[in-house]
């Protein structure tokens, strides 16, 4: 819809200018049609539309253009300040949506020094008035941007990102590939491998360098010649100048930076066929015909965004396209593997991250994680510890010490250790009792040091904290725990000590200590949806099922996708008898997993009792399909 309103609002503005220019009515809307349909439906396009991420590009491209209607709309009379403090307003909004936005003031000066000013620099300063707004604002934004975010970025470099020289050098490669992809555009990729530039003098850099500045200096000179071609120049430069200048941004090149800068462009593209048709007949006996032409480009191009479109419908192939177009990149090999990874599709999430490791054994690190989380899901639980530590211990972690993701593999050790755990208590009946001690201590010790390990490198991972007052309790050590984590408490109200001892006394099964120390722990931090969900539990486990209610829904609240909260709440709901809402959290948790089989007995007893028969058999076949013997559900089927 955004994506099409930006349409509509280029044809406005294009329609606007062709007149400006003295192109008669009916011409002039046809190529203001035509200029809005190639924005429309270019294919270098699908990466802003199709990208639920690039909305910000949307947005921030339907607020930049309302911005430059009412500038191109505005008499002469209205230029001053009113009339900026209007655009300054829609400016913001823009910027609230993406930083890009910060040229517009650059475009309007363009726009104003082309089409209203005729060329003319003394005519602009005397709309003064109207610019004052965006110097001042400018210049005080400039200072913010320079003292304060881009503190690191200006003379010197982010981690990880190149220096601001060795970024503007890239960048002059980067302009010249997409202008490849606005004319001729093939081998669109969402993750490109653009190796960064370290010297001017580097062919590719020279040649790219001397082509922009020879197309600005055609921009310049085509001012008055040829004003649309002129601005769309311009626009095209002036709008690709935050992403692609001095400012280091991690990914150098983005398909989806395009957006904004293909509107200038699309302004040209009936003209250039214009021009090509008078120069094809003054040269020729040919007659060409520009509309023509330019609609039968547009199905060219519309056919090439339907395949585009094809390539991102789906995450396997969207990612099986980038690795065949970036084979030396890690960043496609990984997320084709958890693609592969998160349809339960191990075997072949195992054989990516595999071909990854061999062909860039630098990036160890990420591909033994991800075989490490295959492992896991495979059972192969000694495989899984075995391929955890060695991303820990791997020459990419050791190089560039990196505590999140140390702390991250550290506490993926201790979940394996607790997977070996829950497979030895439910095997528990097969072994000796010492042979149970025995594998306990074996298996609960290691899980405990590396939960230890993970907070040490980040005290904020939540979830091994959780896991570690749970090792604890089942290594029989909570009394020592709850007196450290007492004498912490002495010495200040602090979150960790609070959620230590509730779920100290949560395991414990004394659940109003357990409330009183959970309604401290959220006072410090609300935004665990772990914690929401056991303090919800207590309140469960003491029958007080208003408030138990509250506090699932407040987990969800933090994490939407959190079934287990959702499906918790909607069993209260059950017993509340308020099947409507049950149902409504029921669906929730089957939109994430439509074979979660609870959730369908549960609905199929909602539906039994209301005599929605037909539905009931639904979410019983689903059951009965995963499985067969389920004694609950073959029940309930006969009933039907």
């Amino acid at each position: 819809i955004f994506h099409l309103l930006n349409g509509i609002l280029i044809l406005f503005v294009a329609t606007h200018i062709f007149r400006k220019i003295g192109i008669e009515e009916t011409k002039a809307i046809t190529f203001a049609v035509l200029s809005a349909a190639l924005f429309v439906v270019h294919p270098v396009q699908t990466e802003s539309v199709t990208y639920i991420s690039s909305r910000s590009e949307l947005l921030s491209t339907c607020f930049y253009l309302i911005a430059l209607l009412l500038f191109a709309k505005a008499p002469d009379r209205y230029i001053g300040f009113g009339l900026s403090l209007v655009i300054a307003t829609v400016m913001y909004m823009g910027l609230l949506s993406k930083e890009t936005v910060i040229s517009l003031p650059a475009v309007l000066v363009v726009y104003d020094f082309i089409f209203r000013s005729e060329g003319s620099v003394r005519r602009i300063l005397g709309h003064w008035k109207f610019y004052i707004t965006f110097v001042v604002g400018g210049t005080g934004a400039a200072y913010f941007l320079v003292t304060g975010p881009l503190s690191g970025a200006v003379g010197g470099s982010l981690p990880g990102h190149l220096t601001p020289w060795h970024y503007l050098l890239t960048q002059s490669r980067v302009i010249v590939r997409y202008i490849q992809l606005v004319f001729l555009p093939m081998g669109l990729n969402l993750d490109y491998d653009f190796e960064p530039s370290a010297s001017l003098f580097e062919p590719m850099v020279l040649a790219s360098s001397i082509l922009i500045f020879g197309l600005i200096a055609l921009a310049w000179y085509l001012r008055r010649r040829a004003a649309v071609v002129s601005f769309s120049i311009f626009w095209f430069f002036l709008t690709l100048a935050p992403t692609s200048s001095v400012v280091p941004i991690l990914d150098v090149i983005f398909e989806h930076r395009l957006y904004l800068p293909m509107v200038g462009l699309c302004l040209s593209f009936p003209l250039f066929f214009q021009w090509l048709a008078r120069l094809v007949k003054s040269r020729t006996s040919l007659t060409l015909k520009p509309v023509p032409i330019c609609a039968g480009l547009l199905v060219i191009l519309t056919v090439g965004t339907i395949l585009r479109n094809e390539v991102w419908r789906d995450e396997i192939t969207l990612w099986s396209d980038v690795v065949a177009k970036s084979p030396d990149k890690a960043r496609g090999y990984n997320a084709l593997a958890m693609s592969h990874f998160r349809r339960a599709e191990f075997e072949s999430a195992l054989k990516v991250a595999r071909v990854g490791f061999e062909r860039l054994p630098q990036h160890e690190a990420q591909f033994v994680d991800t075989i490490g989380n295959v492992y896991l899901q495979l059972g192969r639980y000694d495989e899984a510890v075995t391929a955890f530590r060695s991303a820990i211990e791997s020459e990419e972690a050791r190089a560039v010490p990196d505590r999140r993701f140390l702390s991250l593999e550290y506490n993926n050790v201790g979940v394996t250790q607790l997977y070996m755990w829950r497979l030895l208590r439910e095997n528990e009946q097969q072994v000796t009792p010492g042979e149970f001690a025995r594998r306990k201590v074996k298996i609960l010790e290691p899980a405990l040091e590396a939960f230890r390990k993970s907070l040490e490198l980040e005290e904020e991972t939540f979830t091994a904290l959780d896991s570690l007052v749970n090792v604890t309790h089942w290594l029989g050590r909570q009394e020592e725990m709850r007196r450290e984590h007492l004498a912490i408490l002495e010495g200040g109200d602090e979150f960790r000590a609070s959620y230590v001892l509730a779920k100290l006394a949560f395991n414990d099964n004394d659940f109003e200590a357990a409330l009183e120390h959970f309604d401290r722990a959220v006072q410090h931090r609300s935004s665990e949806h772990l914690l929401w969900f056991n303090y919800a539990y207590a309140f469960e486990r003491l029958g007080r099922l208003d408030e138990a209610i509250l506090k699932y829904l407040e987990a969800t609240r933090v994490n939407p996708v959190f079934i287990e909260a959702h499906h918790n709440v909607a069993l209260l709901y059950m017993k509340k008898s308020e099947f409507e809402v049950a149902v409504e959290h029921f669906e929730e948790v089957l939109r994430l997993y439509p074979d979660h089989e609870s959730t369908n007995l549960h609905l199929a007893k909602i539906y039994i009792y209301n005599g929605q028969h037909s539905l009931a058999r639904k979410h019983l076949t689903i059951v009965l399909h995963g499985s067969p013997e389920h004694p609950e559900a073959l029940s309930l089927w006969q009933q039907l």
